[in-house]
C-alpha cells in the first residue's frame, strides 16, 4: 500500500486559508468525517488529502452556504452516504460478473462431464478382443470404468 501524503496543521491552514485555530476547531467538532493521524514522535494532528477535501466542504458550507454545524453535518452525512452506495453498487456489480463467469465455468464443467459420461458408455459397450494380453488389458480396462461409473 502506498503511504499518501501527510500534512500537519500549518500546511492544513495555508490550503484552506483559515488561522490554525479554525482547523483545529473543525477537527475537533467534525472528527467523525476525517481520518486524522497522530504523528507517533509528536502527537500532532495529520492530515490526509481525503481530510482537506472533507474541511474544503466544511469552510465552503459554513463562509458560503451559511450553514449551522448540524446542517454540515448532515450534508457531510448525506455525501457519505452516497459514497457508500456508490461503493455497494460496484461491489454488486463485481459480484455478478463474478457469478456469470462461475456460471459459464460450470457450465463447461458439466458438458465435460456429460462428455466423460458418453465415453463410458460407449467403452463399456465395446467387444472384448480376443483372450491375448491385450485383451486381459481391455477388460481390466472396462473393469476400472465400471468401478468409476459406480462411485460417480
Amino acid at each position: 500500500m502506498v503511504d499518501e501524503a501527510r500534512y500537519n496543521i500549518s500546511d492544513v491552514s495555508k490550503i484552506l486559508g483559515i488561522p490554525k485555530s479554525r482547523v483545529r476547531e473543525w477537527s475537533d467538532k467534525f472528527i467523525d468525517y476525517l481520518n486524522l493521524i497522530r504523528d507517533e514522535k509528536t502527537g500532532a494532528r495529520l492530515y490526509q488529502q481525503s481530510d482537506i477535501e472533507v474541511l474544503s466542504t466544511i469552510k465552503a458550507l459554513y463562509e458560503t452556504e451559511r450553514y449551522t454545524t448540524e446542517g454540515i453535518k448532515y450534508e457531510l452525512n448525506l455525501k457519505r452516504d452516497r459514497e457508500l452506495q456508490r461503493a455497494d453498487s460496484i461491489a454488486i456489480d463485481k459480484l455478478v460478473e463474478a457469478i456469470k463467469i462461475l456460471t459459464e465455468w460450470l457450465e463447461n464443467i458439466e458438458k465435460s462431464q456429460l462428455r466423460i459420461e458418453q465415453a463410458v458408455i460407449e467403452i463399456k459397450a465395446l467387444p472384448s478382443p480376443p483372450k491375448t494380453k491385450a485383451g486381459d488389458i481391455w477388460d481390466k480396462i472396462k473393469l476400472w470404468w465400471r468401478g468409476v461409473s459406480v462411485h460417480s
